[in-house]
């Protein structure tokens, strides 16, 4: 699953495009061919998995397996590689300005 919404296929293309440097254009195989890679109902699901209905139970169980929850997720910056100047959000623009205008220079330009 690489994205929520089937709609998003041309969202994650752009990203592939930007991992790997090219332009969207270009980037032929390393995009999916498709727009398959999104959550699906469980009517779809069920659909998809018709002959074989132990998979679904299964998935089941291994979810009530699972104890994690995103809620739980609490990224902390770390404040050693923050400078005494900046907050982790004015560090984090400040770096992202200087590598556009790095990468977008006159001289890096195609």
């Amino acid at each position: 699953m690489h994205y929520h919404l089937k709609q998003r296929q041309r969202l994650q293309d752009a990203l592939t495009a930007i991992r790997v440097g090219q332009p969207l254009s270009s980037c032929g195989f390393k995009l999916f061919s498709n727009g398959e890679r999104h959550l699906k109902s469980p009517e779809e699901m069920s659909r998809l998995f018709r002959d074989w209905p132990q998979c679904l139970k299964n998935t089941l169980v291994i979810a009530e397996r699972c104890t994690f929850s995103p809620g739980e997720l609490r990224y902390r910056y770390p404040s050693e590689w923050i400078p005494v100047e900046h907050n982790a959000q004015s560090y984090l623009e400040m770096l992202t300005w200087k590598g556009a205008s790095e990468r977008f220079s006159e001289k890096n330009s195609i």
